[in-house]
């Protein structure tokens, strides 16, 4: 099967397609996100760095699957508006469609949050109806015991009848329970052991640091984070971070289980196992990637931005195989 990838987050449902033995047909970015290591890892790809240099074809015999940004639906998300679907980040959802949709694209599958459910059931519908497609969703929890922390939720439109019924067993197998922990981990021995020095610039600043060590005020990038404080609504990001002499803090701690053996620990925006930084090759695998992928940064920061947003492929490599066995 042909496949055209569209906002692969560093080439996650390049991975995936690869896996399920389709025929990789193009690489497609909204704005050029993670277009370097894209290029890295698979060289022989052609890639559409941005929605004005897709490709203008039919796309009746190829396959499209896409991780459009979900900024739209998130918590996270600041400047949410009442309606997701009138929210400028959800542009980029509407661009995959109406480009896959009306080229009658063989199939076209999307990956967002739990949350986008609700508001994008009727539009969803309402689309597959309009150019004859078949419409259906599926649930997958923690993506295949690969530690991500969020529900993530496929829309499918199909030609046909698609056999989703075999993920049952996996997305519900007793292992999933030890997959995410979030309560067993020492938050203070973390605070003085990790970021001592950090809370000791908040507390010249006049700020309390404690929502963000227990995961109240969401994770990330703490000083974007901070910006939503309107005592710092005037400073950047980076000025902030500067204050507090830090880049990247994550609302971890919480406790890995990859494998259902030994724990790791991610805070700080690291990875810790066995009271040592993960080297870049087990960050990948945890995440569900080849060792050998290549990453353009060390064990922090854009590691995780790669592989935690991204799709995890084999995810998405079961899904593009249930298409493939639908013909």
């Amino acid at each position: 099967m042909k496949v055209l990838t569209i906002n692969t987050y560093g080439g996650s449902l390049l991975l995936a397609s690869r896996m399920a033995g389709c025929e990789i047909v193009g690489s497609c970015e909204t704005d050029g996100y993670g277009v370097a290591v894209q290029r890295d890892n698979f060289p022989d790809v052609p890639i559409y760095p941005t929605t004005g240099t897709w490709p203008q074809v039919d796309l009746q015999q190829v396959a499209v699957i896409g991780h459009p940004p979900c900024a739209c639906f998130s918590v996270q998300n600041n400047k949410r508006r009442t309606d997701p679907l009138l929210d400028p980040k959800f542009q980029a959802t509407r661009d995959l469609l109406d480009y896959a949709l009306s080229r009658k694209a063989r199939a076209v599958m999307i990956e967002s949050i739990a949350q986008s459910v609700p508001h994008t059931e009727a539009f969803f519908n309402n689309l597959a109806r309009k150019y004859g497609y078949l419409f259906n969703r599926i649930e997958m929890n923690y993506s295949l015991w690969v530690p991500q922390n969020r529900k993530r939720v496929w829309s499918i439109w199909s030609r046909r009848t698609v056999d989703l019924s075999s993920l049952y067993y996996l997305t519900r197998s007793p292992r999933l329970s030890s997959v995410v922990k979030q309560d067993t981990v020492n938050y203070v021995s973390i605070i003085r052991n990790r970021v001592t020095a950090v809370a000791q610039k908040a507390s010249l600043i006049g700020l309390d640091l404690s929502a963000y060590w227990n995961g109240k005020h969401g994770y990330g990038n703490l000083a974007r984070l901070l910006t939503r404080e309107k005592r710092f609504e005037n400073l950047t990001s980076l000025e902030i971070a500067r204050q507090l002499g830090v880049s990247q803090i994550s609302r971890m701690p919480i406790v890995l289980e990859p494998n259902g053996v030994a724990p790791t620990l991610m805070y700080d925006s690291c990875w810790v196992y066995n009271g040592g930084l993960l080297c870049q090759e087990d960050y990948a695998a945890i995440m569900g990637f080849p060792r050998e992928y290549k990453l353009r940064s060390g064990p922090s920061g854009g590691c995780l931005e790669y592989v935690s947003r991204g799709v995890v492929p084999a995810a998405a490599a079961w899904l593009l195989d249930r298409i493939q066995r639908s013909e």
